[in-house]
């Protein structure tokens, strides 16, 4: 998974969920968002609403049905605290290889 930078990731943003751009457009700027997993739940919801809008010209209906099911947006990366994914390695470990 790529890191963009929060800039382009705000012009990405604008184009996709802004209703006056392009269709074909809308999608691969959230192709780009979801590649970079960026706002998934509400790329998902546009992709979706992109996908069954009925002026939505075929090929990019395909393209972003596609989309949706090549990304698994429905387990998005859980952000965790240094000190909460510090507790969790450590659970694991005696989980996993015993108490040292």
């Amino acid at each position: 998974m790529g890191m963009i930078a929060d800039e382009l990731a705000d012009e990405l943003r604008l184009i996709a969920y802004s209703d006056m751009a392009k269709p074909v457009n809308r999608v691969s700027a959230l192709a780009s968002l979801a590649r970079n997993g960026i706002d998934p739940k509400r790329v998902q919801s546009t992709l979706y609403s992109i996908a069954t809008d009925i002026s939505t010209p075929d090929s990019v209906k395909v393209r972003a049905i596609d989309l949706l099911d090549k990304y698994d947006f429905s387990a998005a990366p859980q952000e965790l605290a240094p000190e909460e994914a510090a507790k969790l390695e450590q659970s694991l470990l005696e989980q996993y290889v015993g108490q040292t």
